[in-house]
């Protein structure tokens, strides 16, 4: 009964944010097809084995984004690419991770949105080159969450950096978080769940 209560809130109060998504994902689907049909026609049926191949990996990963268990934050990582067309998002779900009660309970999930909005507009407003941003959920320490965060842009300055010092104070409530790497193009963040 959870589950109907919150796909009817959803279609209620952001019917446009479902047609967004379900239009973005026909569009991805049809695009897929039409790559396929056309190695097809010139007679490369290896490459057009590989394009439905990753249209299969595609809807995995989606099965495994959908059973997170956090419906706000699979909104939310479904909308990324609507919000923020300059930055090529994908996410990479471990088929054995699962986000425990607590991460939900203490709001992880926003955690994570609010860094991805940082991400998001700080790039969509100062970066003229096209981003590319992996968010990777896999299994860490003692079967919690871990989360990476890969991203491959110019880097960010300025005032916005203390933004970044301010989400990343938030994000330490419920992770422990490691940069992993900073430099002139990539930037990288472990996010391992704490059970506290």
């Amino acid at each position: 009964m959870v589950k109907a209560e919150t796909v009817d809130r959803f279609f209620m109060h952001d019917s446009q944010t479902f047609l967004d998504i379900l239009t973005w994902k026909r569009h991805l689907l049809l695009n897929h097809l039409q790559i396929a049909l056309g190695y097809l026609s010139l007679g490369k049926e290896e490459q057009a084995k590989e394009s439905l191949y990753g249209l299969v990996e595609h809807f995995k990963q989606e099965h495994l984004l959908s059973r997170l268990g956090d419906p706000d934050l699979v909104i939310f990582l479904y909308r990324y690419p609507l919000l923020y067309p300059n930055i090529q998002f994908e996410v990479e779900i471990s088929e054995s991770v699962s986000l425990p009660r607590s991460f939900r309970e203490r709001k992880g999930g926003e955690q994570i949105r609010d860094l991805l909005q940082w991400i998001g507009k700080n790039y969509l407003q100062n970066c003229e080159e096209e981003c590319s941003l992996m968010l990777r959920f896999e299994k860490g320490l003692n079967d919690l969450p871990r989360i990476t965060i890969d991203l491959f842009c110019p880097p960010i300055g300025g005032d916005r950096i203390d933004e970044y010092e301010k989400i990343k104070g938030r994000l330490e409530k419920g992770f422990d978080v490691e940069e992993m790497g900073k430099n002139e193009k990539e930037w990288a963040l472990s996010l391992n769940w704490k059970e506290n």
